[in-house]
């Protein structure tokens, strides 16, 4: 079983809008977080989504998957006091009520909606020869190192680095196990799933290459240029910008 793990439980604060959280905002006419759950919700390969929703957003959530018909979310949440306490309540419920070590978890930001198919499938198969997947995307831009923040002490080398993106991809009973094992250590400050799980289980993710386009909506900058990336996309048909 695979299934997808969204989650969407924060405000936005970043993005400067206060009557709706970001993931709520118009984007082409729907929702955001619609355009990012259509993807999961068109793959054959993804059974289920179970998703973190702000507090008290929940039943606006409900309507609006009714509305443009997403089947898949078969759990919701209210997010939690950060994006690693909402994962877990996302995955906590799906792992309740599945009790299978056969299931595989693409975790995935709410607000990073122009994921595709191939990076989907790439995911799934990843985990068929490893225990965990990351996708990322090679720099572009040369990285310097600053101690103090006001002059550079090293560059570092370009061909060895890559921007994470999501989704994360690890088996859904390892990454609840890991997310137990850092609350019982109040560790609870990892940036994403690949962090925690090579930092309480010491799993290593294997790559899978993103796109440019896959960006994460954090800033009114971000949204203006992923809307325009999906503008781009519908007039013109490009797939994987």
């Amino acid at each position: 079983m695979n299934i997808g793990v969204i989650f969407a439980g924060g405000t936005g604060s970043r993005m400067g809008v206060t009557s709706v959280p970001k993931q709520f905002l118009d984007y082409g006419g729907k929702p955001l977080i619609i355009h990012t759950l259509e993807h999961f919700e068109r793959h054959p390969d993804i059974d289920a989504l179970t998703v973190a929703i702000p507090q008290d957003w929940e039943d606006r959530f409900r309507e609006m998957i009714v509305t443009f018909g997403i089947s898949k979310v078969r759990w919701i949440v209210a997010g939690g006091t950060s994006g690693q306490d909402s994962i877990y309540r996302a995955l906590r419920v799906a792992h309740d009520e599945i009790q299978d070590e056969d299931v595989k978890a693409l975790v995935h930001d709410g607000v990073r909606p122009l994921i595709n198919d191939r990076i989907i499938s790439e995911n799934l198969d990843a985990l068929e020869s490893a225990r965990g997947a990351i996708t990322v995307f090679p720099a572009v831009e040369t990285v310097v190192v600053s101690a103090d923040g006001d002059r550079v002490d090293d560059i570092l080398p370009r061909s060895e680095l890559f921007i994470a993106q999501a989704p994360q991809t690890f088996w859904l009973h390892e990454l609840v196990a890991a997310h137990e094992s850092a609350r019982e250590k109040a560790h609870d400050d990892y940036i994403d799933s690949c962090s925690l799980m090579r930092g309480e289980l010491d799993v290593s993710a294997s790559f899978v290459i993103g796109t440019r386009a896959n960006i994460k909506v954090t800033t009114p900058e971000d949204y203006f240029m992923s809307r325009a990336l999906l503008d781009l996309e519908h007039f013109h048909d490009v797939e994987g910008i």
